[in-house]
C-alpha cells in the first residue's frame, strides 16, 4: 500500500506562495480601509459646512472665530462673559450636541467660565475626529481636540487681531477685537461662497510625544481653550508642509505636525494622515481635497473672503 504525502520542500513552497499573496493583498486591503476612513473624514466636514449654514440660518452669521480677552483684547465682559473660548460650542445645537450646549450655556449665562474650566470638556464628540488620524478622538490637558479648524483667512497672523499684512481677518473666522460679538455674514463673503474655505482638516498631537515646544504639552484643536491660532487655520502655505506652524501658547513638534515656535507671526497649517494632501469645506459646504502641491497663491486666495481675487477650486 502506497503513502502519499508532501514533502518538506512542497510544503515550504506552498507555505510561500500564500506569503507572498498575502503580501500583494495587504496594501490593497490597507488601501481600501484608508479610503474608507477618508470618505468618513470628508463626511464629517460636509456635516461641519452643514451646521454652520443651520447656524447661520437661525443666527443671521456665522459664529464667531475666537476671543481672549485674557490677553487684553477690548471685549466687553456683558457681551461675552467668558475670558477665552471661540466658536465650538456654538456649533453644538446644530450638531445634535444640545445637552453639551446647555451645560455650556448655563455657566457662561451666570458669567461662569465656560471654557477651561468647563467640567464637560473631556466630552469626546465623534464628529469632530477624522478616523486617519491615530490621534483621532483625544483628550488633551484641557480636554476634547478637533481633527477640524475654521478657516482664519490666507495668510499668517501678526499681532492681537490683524493678519500678517496689518490687515483685519482675510478669513470668515476670527479673532474678535472689537465690542461686537458678530459673526461674518454671507453677504460679507463677496469672492463667493463655493471660493472661500469655511474649514479644513488638522493633525492632533499627544501632549506626550515629539519635542516640546515652549510649555510641555499641544494645544492645537483643543476647542475648550482657544488661544492664538490653535482652532483656527489659515491657507498661507500648501498642506502638509514641512515648516513648522507657529502656534501662540504650546506645542511638540512631529514629523506629521511640526511646531516652529510659539511666538511670532502665527500660523497654524491644515494637514492630514491622507497620502497627498488634506479635505477641505467650503462656505457653500461643498468639500475637496487639497493636494500638496497646490500653488501657493491660489491656496492663499481660496482662503480670504473679500479680497477680489476670485478663484476657483483646481
Amino acid at each position: 500500500m502506497n503513502r502519499r504525502g508532501f514533502t518538506l520542500v512542497e510544503l515550504l513552497v506552498v507555505v510561500a506562495i500564500i506569503g507572498t499573496l498575502v503580501g500583494l493583498l495587504l496594501p490593497a486591503v490597507q488601501a481600501a480601509r484608508e479610503t474608507a476612513r477618508q470618505s468618513s473624514c470628508l463626511n464629517n466636514l460636509k456635516q461641519l459646512g452643514l451646521a454652520m449654514q443651520n447656524h447661520h440660518d437661525a443666527k443671521g452669521c456665522f459664529p464667531i472665530g475666537i476671543n481672549n480677552r485674557i490677553n487684553d483684547w477690548t471685549i466687553d465682559a456683558s457681551l461675552v462673559p467668558y475670558a477665552r473660548g471661540g466658536w465650538f460650542p456654538y456649533l453644538l445645537p446644530f450638531c445634535e450636541e444640545q445637552r453639551l450646549y446647555d451645560n455650556w450655556l448655563a455657566r457662561v449665562s451666570v458669567g461662569t467660565d465656560g471654557f477651561m474650566s468647563f467640567p464637560d470638556q473631556t466630552q469626546i464628540v465623534s464628529g469632530f475626529s477624522c478616523v486617519s488620524d491615530p490621534n483621532a478622538r483625544m483628550l488633551g490637558l484641557r480636554g476634547f481636540k478637533s481633527n477640524y479648524a475654521l478657516c482664519g483667512g490666507g495668510y499668517r497672523w501678526g499681532s492681537g487681531t490683524t493678519d500678517i499684512n496689518g490687515k483685519p481677518a482675510t478669513g470668515i473666522f476670527s479673532p474678535v477685537g472689537s465690542k461686537s460679538t458678530t459673526g461674518t455674514k454671507i453677504k460679507d463673503i463677496t469672492d463667493g461662497l463655493s471660493k472661500t474655505v469655511l474649514a479644513g482638516e488638522i493633525n492632533l498631537v499627544r501632549d506626550d510625544e515629539g519635542t516640546p515646544v515652549s510649555t510641555t504639552y499641544d494645544t492645537r484643536g483643543t476647542v475648550w481653550n482657544n488661544v492664538h491660532m490653535n482652532t483656527l487655520l489659515v491657507t498661507a502655505r500648501p498642506p502638509n508642509t514641512t515648516a513648522g506652524d507657529v502656534i501662540g501658547w504650546s506645542c511638540r513638534s512631529t514629523t506629521f505636525a511640526p511646531c516652529a515656535a510659539t511666538t511670532g507671526n502665527l500660523v497654524m497649517t491644515p494637514r492630514s494622515r491622507h497620502l497627498g494632501g488634506a479635505q477641505m469645506v467650503m462656505a457653500d459646504g461643498s468639500a475637496w481635497f487639497a493636494v500638496d502641491t497646490i500653488d501657493t497663491i491660489v491656496f492663499q486666495q481660496l482662503g480670504t473672503k473679500a479680497d477680489g481675487e476670485v478663484v476657483s477650486v483646481p
